[in-house]
């Protein structure tokens, strides 16, 4: 795993010569990853910072094999395709509609 510190900068104006550094962003560097491990590193990521809204930021940089994912609101029947005769994973996640 690369874990780099950057810093990151906010502003109430778009120009360089306004930003003043307001809290440290890790920047995690992952390469490919399985979407069921990104999406836990996400969720525990969230959970910490809700526990202390003081926390680092925290940037990860990944990619993942193609999958197929279905919001709270979707079901199989919003796939066109059979999940048992798929080579794609299929995840139920918390997130988005469908």
């Amino acid at each position: 795993m690369t874990t780099q510190k950057t810093t990151a900068r906010r502003s109430t104006r778009t120009t360089p010569e306004t930003w003043t550094p307001q809290r440290r962003c890790w920047l995690l560097n992952q390469g490919v990853v399985p979407y069921a491990v990104a999406w836990k590193w996400q969720q525990q990521l969230v959970a910490r910072r809700r526990d202390n809204p003081e926390l680092d930021d925290v940037l990860i940089l990944l990619s993942h094999p193609p999958v197929y994912t279905l919001g709270r609101g979707a079901s199989l029947e919003h796939l066109k395709f059979s999940p048992s005769d798929s080579s794609f994973e299929v995840y139920r996640v918390e997130r988005g509609v469908r």
